[in-house]
């Protein structure tokens, strides 16, 4: 079941599909769609609540909330014009790696610092295709739907790990 689940994975790996380049429009709704355009966003967001679920305590909520806070600085990042190199490259690599740590027993620092920088690298793809949108709004968009995304992927991890004991790693 690993193996199959590495292998859709890095199937799924596939261009950065939610940046095609156009600008979006400027609503909390046009945020809100935006992770839920491409595969990328999705899979990475989902991989992070799987993750989250391998801890316990304070450390299960502190990969979820560090992807958010990391995805805001990139996003704000992106918005006063500062480059981050190879945004797209890192984007799809995110998919990668945040897939095998699902599948892999990992520290909760290491967790921790994939999981911001991989985010940091999201958030900035989020608002160099904000183009002219106002800020707030289509910030807050996106978060909402990010954050639903990682807890979709919580709420799965909380099932294979109730119906499938061992499948996935536990972590410390």
């Amino acid at each position: 079941m690993k193996k199959c689940l590495t292998l859709f994975l890095v199937a799924c790996a596939s261009p950065a599909l939610a940046h095609d380049g156009a600008a979006h429009g400027p609503s909390i709704l046009d945020g809100f769609i935006h992770p839920l355009s491409g595969a990328d966003h999705i899979l990475a967001m989902l991989a992070v609540g799987l993750i989250a679920t391998a801890f316990s305590g304070w450390r299960s909520a502190a990969l979820p909330l560090a992807f958010l806070a990391a995805m805001v600085a990139g996003f704000a990042t992106a918005r006063l014009g500062i480059p981050l190199p190879s945004v797209e490259a890192v984007v799809l690599m995110s998919v990668v790696v945040l897939g095998m740590l699902v599948l892999l027993p990992v520290r909760i620092v290491p967790a921790l610092i994939a999981v911001s920088g991989f985010a940091l690298y999201h958030g900035h793809a989020h608002g160099t295709e904000a183009g002219g949108a106002e800020n707030l709004g289509f910030a807050l968009g996106f978060l909402v739907s990010s954050a639903g995304l990682i807890l979709s992927g919580i709420l799965a991890g909380h099932l294979i790990r109730d119906g499938q004991p061992g499948l996935l790693p536990t972590s410390e």
